[in-house]
């Protein structure tokens, strides 16, 4: 009884000072209705309340939007002959955040997947607690599965929070999404439904987010987290591994040889106290199989992925004679009029060019201004050159200019990427005006360099709340406004 007290004694003012602000705030979110009911992020609560609600022994792969693009839950139930739970949504979520919402529901018999995007966010113990307010604001309650010290940092984020979600609310700008960033892309199972036939980056490949397989990924840190998470779920009877994203081939940095990816593979093992199932090399895919991202697969990459996983999965059960009918598909061939892009050329005369060859396909790449260029205080971006597609700004393209003030890039353009420093050594520039939405173009988290630091992304009304709420655009929200 002494020891209950003195723990009670302890525990219980923590308790207080943790909960009792959470329910005050949870009370306030929802004296506004949901905001974000619509967007992607709202694909967790589904997902939460199937995992939670699937008895063991069940299959449950845990990571990011690689999960959720690349999984047919359906597919390799039949394949496995178990229950399986698509329990990947968003990176910026963060790795630790989709294992601690998971790890209550852990239960005898189950199989545990842990494949994670391999990036430096991914491999750590990043958390967003911004994020993690839009994904739960259907439920708070998901919250009190985190940790204590991510708890703290959900009730720190709850002012931006809330007043994003008031100014959404009072403007009349609630977040609808187009394309497949939508909680109604996913089916009942968590998987992603959303029509996605070919590669739909223009060169195939995101060159802002390249994919660096080295072993410096792979932090002490991050290893002692995934194998207390892998110990705790061992002690109640359930298996854990870890496999691999889909890599696409045409995403690895220019530096990566056999050699490399072998010690990249070789120093994950090492540090994990639990199997690593299956081989990287299986998993860096033909370009074809991707959609919008170096991590997300189209619906056939989906399917081959499912495949590549659930033989994974049956040879580290001891299925050593694997005659299911796993699907391989061929990759998709993109027509080459997908885009129907504008074939005429700039005549402007206010740019310089160079010409590229990104993911097997030839383009143009902005590279500067000319004298003329140089004197303008805005600047419409070109649509093509030489018959190519403007596809790309390339660093200190308007680093030339001293009276910049303006770019807009208008909704025919085909300029899908933003490459590091772009926008950097222009100190007179003071908006980027966008009348495309946010799924047709990328923007590096470094685009702004040092010397642009005033710089704002203006977009219309009718894109707002699908620029503040895209996927591949939360490195800038803080910079986007209403035109």
């Amino acid at each position: 009884m002494k020891i209950l007290k003195a723990i009670l004694t302890k525990v219980l003012p923590f308790v207080i000072i943790l909960f009792i602000p959470f329910a005050l705030m949870a009370a306030m979110s929802k004296s506004i209705p949901d905001q974000y009911g619509n967007t992607f992020l709202a694909g967790l609560k589904p997902k939460y309340e199937r995992l939670y609600g699937t008895d063991s022994p069940k299959v449950i792969v845990v990571g990011g939007s690689n999960v959720a693009f690349g999984m047919d839950s359906e597919l390799m139930e039949k394949q496995l002959g178990r229950p399986c739970i698509n329990f990947g949504l968003y990176a910026d979520l963060g790795t630790k955040a989709m294992l601690d919402l998971s790890e209550d529901a852990v239960g005898k018999g189950d199989v545990v997947i842990i494949c994670p995007e391999t990036d430096a966010q991914t491999y750590s113990l990043h958390f967003d607690a911004r994020n993690m307010w839009q994904a739960v604001e259907s439920d708070p309650s998901m919250i009190t599965r985190l940790p204590s010290d991510d708890m703290m940092k959900v009730l720190a984020a709850f002012p931006d929070y809330y007043k994003a979600k008031k100014e959404f609310y009072k403007t009349g700008t609630t977040p609808n999404p187009e394309g497949v960033y939508r909680a109604d892309s996913f089916n009942e199972l968590g998987d992603l439904i959303y029509k996605r036939k070919y590669n739909a980056m223009l060169s195939f490949v995101d060159e802002n987010k390249l994919v660096n397989l080295s072993p410096d990924l792979i932090t002490d840190e991050f290893a002692d987290y995934l194998n207390n998470y892998a110990k705790k779920a061992q002690k109640k009877g359930a298996k854990v591994y870890f496999s691999f994203p889909p890599i696409n081939n045409e995403s690895l940095t220019e530096d990566t040889t056999d050699e490399t990816v072998y010690g990249f593979y070789k120093a994950l093992v090492e540090k994990l106290d639990f199997e690593v199932i299956s081989s990287i090399d299986d998993y860096i895919l033909d370009k074809e199989y991707f959609f919008d991202t170096n991590y997300h697969l189209n619906e056939t990459g989906a399917e081959y992925r499912t495949s590549l996983l659930s033989a994974d999965i049956l040879r580290a059960e001891g299925n050593t004679a694997i005659n299911l009918d796993l699907s391989f598909p061929m990759a998709p061939i993109r027509p080459d009029d997908l885009f129907g892009f504008n074939v005429n050329d700039d005549r402007t005369g206010f740019f310089e060019f160079k010409e590229e060859e990104i993911g097997g396909r030839k383009v143009a790449i902005l590279t500067g201004l000319t004298e003329s260029g140089a004197s303008e205080d805005l600047l419409t971006m070109p649509v093509s050159y030489n018959g190519l597609p403007v596809v790309a700004i390339e660093a200190n393209a308007f680093s030339k200019s001293t009276v910049l003030e303006r770019v807009f890039i208008s909704d025919n353009s085909n300029i899908t990427s933003f490459r590091d420093g772009a926008f950097d050594n222009c100190p007179t520039l003071r908006s980027v005006e966008l009348t495309v939405p946010p799924t047709q173009i990328k923007a590096s988290p470094n685009v702004f360099g040092e010397t642009a630091e005033n710089v704002m992304f203006y977009v219309t009304k009718e894109l707002y709340s699908d620029y503040m709420t895209d996927y591949e655009w939360g490195s800038h929200f803080e910079r986007i406004t209403l035109m």
